[in-house]
This record gives structure tokens, sequence and C-alpha cells, in this order.
């Protein structure tokens, strides 16, 4: 797990599981900071530093800020699942992608 910071201030985090199966990371940035790049640097930088493939990563299918760092960093979509949403209190679509 790591911070994403923008000069000493925490902005977001990045996180990645492992088990013997899978490797996933997922990631989270204050609104107020979306559009300037800084989450796709620091998604960017955390790969490099967690080079096991594949690595899989979930995106709501409403989320097109998420899903298209993740594609721009070569993530493939591989599959969809519906599953329950702890934050917005509902069953959502997530979109499944991978990077080999």
């Amino acid at each position: 797990m790591r911070t994403i910071d923008l000069d000493g201030e925490p902005i977001g985090s990045i996180a990645a599981f492992e088990d013997e199966d899978s490797r996933e990371i997922m990631f989270w940035t204050d609104k107020r900071f979306w559009g300037r790049g800084l989450t796709r640097s620091a998604v960017t930088r955390f790969l490099e530093d967690f080079p096991e493939r594949p690595v899989t990563a979930r995106v709501v299918v409403d989320n097109g800020g998420t899903l298209s760092i993740l594609q721009a960093l070569g993530f493939r979509e591989i599959g969809r699942e519906s599953s329950f949403s702890n934050v917005r209190a509902e069953v959502v679509e997530e979109i499944i992608l991978q990077l080999d």
C-alpha cells in the first residue's frame, strides 16, 4: 500500500493484493485532484515497483476516469461481474481488466 501525495499532502492511495492465484491493484484519488495526470503517474510508478504479472483491476462501468487510466497503462478487459458496492450501497457492474 502506498499514499499518493502532492507536495507532502496525501491525495489518494494505491494498494495491491496478492494470493497464490492472483494479484489485484486498486487506487483512489481525491476528486479535487482529478484530471491532472497525478493518479496515472502514481499508478505507473507503483506498477514499476510491483512487476509481477498478470495483475488485475476492477472498475465500475460508469467510472470513465479510472477505466481510461487503466487502459492507457495497458490493461485489457477480460470480463465483467456484478457485485455489491459498499460505497454505493447497491449492486454494480464491474469491468475486470488485466495487465500481462
